[in-house]
């Protein structure tokens, strides 16, 4: 039996989804026993799209679409969605950048609060840490860089994606430094550095942001 018996091809199904709003590409895979006409034939979904409208939405278009053009009924789960931000040629582009805002420092016989603010695509995110006062030296740099690891975190709506190893101080040929040594969820080691020759407490962050720059851009553009 050819697929069109069936009053649809892969290739019209591909079309088709082509045409909803957001949508640059499509995949569909169909289940082994594809023959059969019913509802379960096919059986994977894949989407790629830009991030105007979020991935429920396109979910649902898709799930209509298909059931208003050709009768198809499916579940949703079996529709995979991969947004990335595209240029005006419909190409894939560099995200914005997240960038540092500020940092709020207080300290009281007690405790001490860091809250650091980063910016991304004109929306401020912030993290805050507290630790007893009576470390406040001895923890003050890793407290700055978990701040900002936890702005970062609420920027991907997700927690864990990197996770501080350390942060020092040093100085390599006369020129003063913060180092800061993270890993990603998947087990990779990243560092970075920033002078400290103005505000020791900023340099934390910008040693921390430089560590994750360029692996934070490929979960930038899913979001």
């Amino acid at each position: 039996m050819e697929e069109k018996a069936r009053g649809w091809t892969v290739e019209d199904i591909r079309t088709l989804l082509c045409q909803l709003p957001g949508v640059s590409a499509a995949g569909v895979q169909l289940a082994d026993d594809a023959l059969r006409e019913d509802t379960d034939e096919i059986e994977e979904i894949h989407i790629l799209a830009n991030t105007s409208r979020n991935a429920k939405q396109i979910v649902r278009d898709v799930q209509s679409a298909l059931f208003a053009t050709y009768g198809i009924r499916i579940d949703h789960r079996i529709v995979s969605v991969a947004q990335m931000a595209l240029d005006m040629s419909g190409k894939p582009k560099a995200p914005a950048r997240v960038r540092y805002k500020g940092m709020g420092y207080e300290e009281t016989d007690e405790k001490c609060v860091i809250r650091v603010t980063l910016e991304y695509n004109g929306v401020n995110y912030s993290g805050e840490v507290a630790y007893p006062s009576a470390k406040a030296e001895a923890y003050r740099l890793r407290m700055i860089a978990q701040a900002t690891l936890d702005a970062i975190g609420e920027v991907l709506g997700s927690d864990g994606v990197y996770s501080l190893l350390d942060v020092q101080k040093v100085t390599i040929a006369g020129v003063p430094l913060v180092v800061a040594l993270l890993e990603t969820e998947d087990h990779r080691i990243l560092s970075g550095s920033a002078c400290r020759l103005v505000q020791e407490m900023q340099s934390v962050v910008r040693a921390t942001l430089d560590a994750i720059n360029r692996n934070l851009e490929k979960h930038l553009l899913t979001i």
